[in-house]
């Protein structure tokens, strides 16, 4: 079967958590997830398949094909004429100071009890902290011979602190996250936002 335009993206994901419930260390975790989608368009009609398996985008593309041309036979939409595209340019990604994989965990972990302490007052009962760091890559390419691809870094901190009093409960949270490297919370900020 043949198919009037295809694109693959696949994205790449690494995250790393770190979660302290009053100081103590509830969890530490990471993830590595991969993945694929598949578009293909024939006639007026789209199919759509993802995959884990890397190696089979092009049996996830012959899929996405079928499942355009079976979709069409169904419909009675009008073909559909793309615009010609260029090679997209990738530009004013942040660049990192300091890449989160270059800090030992011990001294992540010393950050995040840091914070978490900073926020233990008088009359605050619980203090719930979570670090997170992800560092996501994506690479597309089409049919028209189009391919692009870039990463982004994730890095951040939430806290929540609940005070009680004569049985009264009340809870504040703050979060600091954005596409950056670990400087974000090598600053005193993080100490102050808690």
């Amino acid at each position: 079967m043949e198919h009037d335009f295809y694109d693959i993206r696949i994205i790449d994901t690494r995250a790393s958590s770190i979660v302290l419930d009053n100081g103590e260390i509830k969890e530490t975790s990471n993830s590595f997830i991969t993945g694929a989608s598949v578009r293909a368009l024939v006639g007026g009609t789209w199919g759509l398949v993802t995959t884990e398996d890397l190696d089979g985008t092009r049996e996830a593309c012959k899929e996405a094909v079928r499942l355009a041309h079976t979709a069409g036979e169904r419909s009675t939409r009008d073909r559909i004429e793309l615009a010609p595209i260029e090679k997209p340019v990738v530009k004013n990604l942040p660049r990192i100071r300091v890449d989160p994989e270059d800090i030992d965990i011990e001294e992540k972990i010393q950050l995040v009890r840091e914070i978490s302490k900073s926020a233990q007052k008088p009359g605050i009962s619980s203090v719930h902290t979570v670090y997170a760091e992800s560092e996501v890559s994506v690479e597309y390419r089409n049919s028209d011979g189009v391919e692009a691809g870039y990463t982004l870094p994730r890095i951040g901190f939430s806290i929540t602190a609940v005070a009680r009093e004569n049985g009264n409960y009340q809870a504040a949270s703050e979060r600091c996250f954005a596409i950056s490297g670990f400087e974000l919370l090598e600053s005193k900020a993080p100490l102050a936002i808690a």
